[in-house]
């Protein structure tokens, strides 16, 4: 999966869980996703680039329990961006990158690009 995708995703999925903390509804951060895609993209790249980010979407749906969403949301509101992305990366390390190195590497890496431009 292309960097800049999971880059993008993850941010956006950060961004929206502070946000809307435990409440986070899954299908309308899909929707949302893939309208702003829709509307920055060409429409020649619109198609496999949506399905990529909708894929990862659905990765980090699948790995944010509703508890981890919780304690991740907490710790946004507060302040605690880092304690957030290390709960995030920690999730990911456990549970995708033993069945999907190169995948889990992917987000890991943009969970550490996230936490270096927050901390600028």
């Amino acid at each position: 999966m292309p960097t800049w995708i999971v880059n993008l995703v993850v941010g956006f999925v950060i961004r929206q869980i502070k946000k809307y903390g435990e409440s986070l509804n899954w299908a309308k951060v899909k929707a949302d996703v893939e309208a702003q895609l829709k509307t920055l993209l060409p429409d020649w790249l619109e198609g496999a680039v949506i399905e990529l980010a909708l894929k990862a979407l659905d990765i980090l749906s699948g790995v944010i329990t509703s508890e981890a969403l919780k304690s991740i949301a907490e710790k946004l509101v507060s302040g605690d961006v880092a304690g957030a992305l290390a709960e995030l990366k920690d999730l990911i390390i456990s549970l995708i990158a033993p069945t999907y190195p190169v995948l889990g590497a992917q987000f890991a890496s943009a969970i550490d690009d996230h936490a270096a431009s927050t901390a600028a």
